[in-house]
């Protein structure tokens, strides 16, 4: 149910990109203005993602996503009603918000009440939510595409996922560790026997309160003092922001716009490229999903980033040499070429 949170996310990537389409003719949008309506859900998202952490500590990981999940449902639906683009942009921020919550308090839970041996693989679930929810957004965009106003609907779906995040938690145990957090054992103990073997329970408290303990006393090690690991650790927060240089939220974000000067004449083929566009990104992340353990994370990394390196430079190498592409030559779609696979091998490498 947490992973519901990622889809939150991957549909708010998605959706805008067709809904630019209709936004800019029906309120004749300025391109910075796009930008900005665009870019509120990112806003949006820090500030969530900043106060995530706290709304876990105070009011638990089960109640802080159903507080993201009310957050994105409140403003699916003020998105539908919006009457001009300070309002859109406000609305953008406000889903934004929501989810940040998710991104932080969704992976939590789900590593909070999940055993160690499956844990991995049931935090990536929330990764491949992600591309799922792109894909659906990118899907309906193109079925509302044609449709007056059709940009309303598709913001306005969005509520459904964050109303389901919300009555979805209603019956989900709190999380053991928070539990503790907060003297609670038994109710701890509680959730835990429904989770694991009744022999495991008492092993898994006694490391909840050692966790616990080690953390209120302040114990703590600086990753980055212990020998080894400050290179592998530079390493990984290097790959987590560059990651955001890269040029793939572009084309998540604006991929229709990209296919309409690439070449595709009307929405309706633009959207379609977009929805193919969305599904390599998914079966790609089944790929790194599926063969992570089995080839390793460096690998797919190293053959991820090439990938997406060849990609973005065809694609940029495209549009400098032909421009905007005249849509009545077959030769002028060649720069979309690089768009699915530049998502694909991100996916990879993610």
């Amino acid at each position: 149910m947490a992973a519901v949170g990622g889809f939150l996310f991957g549909y708010d990537i998605g959706v805008i990109s067709g809904a630019l389409l209709s936004i800019e003719r029906d309120f004749q949008t300025s391109d910075f203005v796009a930008e900005l309506i665009t870019a509120g859900v990112l806003v949006g998202a820090m500030i969530g993602a900043a106060f995530g952490g706290v709304l876990a500590e105070r009011l638990g990981r089960r109640r802080s996503n159903m507080v993201a999940g009310v957050v994105f449902a409140a403003g699916a639906v003020f998105l539908g009603f919006v009457p001009d683009t300070d309002w859109l942009i406000a609305g953008r921020v406000l889903i934004g918000i929501g989810v940040g919550i998710a991104s932080v308090v969704g992976p939590l839970y789900i590593s909070e009440t999940s055993p160690a041996e499956k844990r991995g693989g049931r935090v990536s679930l929330f990764q491949f939510a992600i591309v799922f929810g792109i894909l659906a957004a990118y899907v309906v965009d193109a079925f509302f595409t044609g449709v007056p106003e059709g940009w309303r609907w598709m913001f306005a779906l969005g509520g459904v996922p964050g109303v389901l995040l919300f009555v979805g938690f209603i019956g989900m145990p709190a999380s053991p560790r928070w539990l503790v957090m907060k003297r609670r054992t038994e109710e701890a103990e509680t959730v835990l026997r429904r989770l694991l073997p009744a022999e495991q329970v008492d092993r898994e408290i006694a490391r909840i309160k050692e966790d616990v303990a080690r953390a209120s006393s302040g114990d703590r090690v600086k990753l980055a003092d212990v020998p080894g690991i400050r290179l592998a650790l530079t390493v990984a927060l290097g790959l987590a922001v560059l990651q955001q240089f890269i040029g793939i939220n572009t084309i998540l974000f604006y991929a229709p716009i990209l296919f309409h000067h690439a070449g595709f004449k009307t929405d309706s083929a633009a959207l379609a490229a977009t929805v193919g566009l969305g599904l390599v990104n998914l079966l790609a992340t089944l790929v790194a999903l599926r063969f992570a353990d089995r080839a390793g994370r460096r690998p797919l990394l190293l053959w991820g980033t090439a990938g997406m390196t060849i990609s973005l430079a065809a694609i940029a190498i495209g549009f400098a040499v032909m421009g905007d592409a005249d849509p009545s030559t077959s030769i002028s779609k060649a720069p979309h070429t690089g768009h699915t696979p530049a998502a694909a091998t991100h996916h990879l490498a993610n």
